[in-house]
């Protein structure tokens, strides 16, 4: 799991080019690398790139994307084998996949090795390629004294066609929602490394070298097995801070390729314990009471941690309320309602009370769909806060389900 630019912390790290380095994770499975991204990640004082995590845009199932790939691909017969055969089948997955140029992409993957950001490898290992020569590898010597080849003015003009080719690149998210492609184009011989190191790394990196020079995020996964037994791997390829989306999207390409995570020889067990992502939150915080599909564990809770929510805790409705099973609702949600005052027949729900940002709360209303709406719920303690309401015209097919005590309890009596 590749990051957003900034969003893990480097301090410690000994930089290859700092402006551009990523702290990522390796794991066997891509809940493990979700769930150790989610501890690492979050603003560091210390590090003066570091960047705190905004608020996420509304997630997109994997049916609704438009999924672009690489027009024009030089990929070894087996690899262009496997990759089309995992488009094609990504294809009927997805409202759409197409084949687009890359060349604004492949041009800022040139800059990576072929510009001054070379030079900026010098400033983290001068002491040693300036002091201690003789204590550097050659093929690493090598790829440093290509910074000489640089003037400060190379260096200003590199980032000015930076700049042209980031604008020109993101125009590709206002027709797509995802890029995938292959990890690398082949899978090179160590002997083929070690006579052209420079070379090979680049020629490794053609479909992924941009992703960090445009500050976008990325994930790489298994695909298949070749013939001959090797792997072969795609990698998803989103815009920054867009990690939430990829591992969902790569979770659900994970179990249907089926293949033992790393060298354990088991299958990545589907179900995780979901990911509570370090979303900024920033000035006033609103209480939120859910009672169905947002709970933690359920299909939307994703929905709140997205807006920056936060759990606070686990409790009950006052004694006034009941619980219907609604119908024709995808996912499965309930609707809460209250007795008439004076009334009998209510009961305590279980609800969870959420804290989020004030100003993340207008878009988590917008989405919420009828017959369900946003009001206020009186909690066990007496206080008052927003939480789930239904109008009352859904209650008259739905089921009365308040004996449960709450939605989760239902659900389980399902099973």
């Amino acid at each position: 799991l590749k990051p957003t630019p900034g969003a893990v912390s480097g301090t410690g790290l000994v930089p290859a080019c700092r402006t551009l380095d990523c702290i990522g994770v390796l794991a066997c499975t891509v809940a493990d690398s979700a769930r150790v991204m989610a501890l690492m990640e979050g603003l560091d004082a210390d590090d003066a790139y570091s960047r705190p995590r905004p608020m996420a845009p509304a997630h997109k199932p994997l049916a609704q994307l438009r999924v672009a790939t690489p027009a024009g691909r030089k990929l070894s017969a087996s690899y262009e084998a496997a990759f089309a055969d995992f488009s094609a089948q990504l294809q009927a997955q997805t409202a759409q996949l197409q084949d687009i140029p890359f060349d604004p992409l492949f041009e800022v993957a040139e800059l990576l090795y072929q510009g001054p950001w070379v030079a900026e490898r010098v400033v983290g290992a001068r002491s040693i390629y300036e002091g201690q020569p003789g204590n550097m590898l050659p093929v690493v010597r090598s790829v440093l004294d290509v910074a000489q080849r640089f003037s400060a003015a190379d260096t200003f003009a590199a980032q000015y066609r930076l700049q042209e080719l980031r604008q020109q690149a993101e125009k590709i998210w206002q027709q797509w929602d995802l890029l995938c492609v292959p990890t690398a184009p082949r899978h090179p011989r160590i002997d083929e490394v070690l006579a052209e190191p420079i070379a090979v790394n680049s020629e490794m990196g053609v479909y992924t070298n941009f992703v960090n020079l445009l500050g976008w995020s990325a994930i790489a996964i298994p695909a298949s097995r070749l013939p001959d037994g090797l792997p072969f791997g795609i990698t998803l390829i989103a815009p920054g801070w867009c990690e939430p989306d990829l591992v969902r999207w790569a979770t659900q390409l994970e179990q249907q390729a089926g293949l033992p995570a790393g060298v354990t020889g088991l299958r990545a067990v589907a179900g995780a314990a979901p990911v509570t992502w370090n979303v900024a939150a920033h000035g006033e915080m609103v209480k939120v009471a859910v009672v169905g599909a947002h709970l933690r564990g359920m299909p939307l809770n994703h929905e709140l941690q997205s807006c920056g929510a936060r759990f606070v805790e686990a409790t009950h409705t006052s004694a006034s309320y009941r619980l219907y099973a609604l119908q024709g609702t995808v996912p499965p949600k309930p609707g809460l309602a209250r007795v008439a005052a004076g009334a009998e027949g209510g009961a305590a729900i279980a609800v969870e009370v959420w804290e989020m940002p004030l100003a993340h709360f207008g878009r988590f209303v917008a989405g919420v769909p009828a017959p369900l709406g946003i009001g206020s719920v009186t909690l066990a303690s007496g206080a008052s806060c927003k939480g789930f309401i239904c109008e009352g015209q859904a209650l008259a097919q739905a089921t009365d389900i308040t004996d449960f005590g709450g939605w989760r309890a239902y659900c389980n009596s399902l099973r």
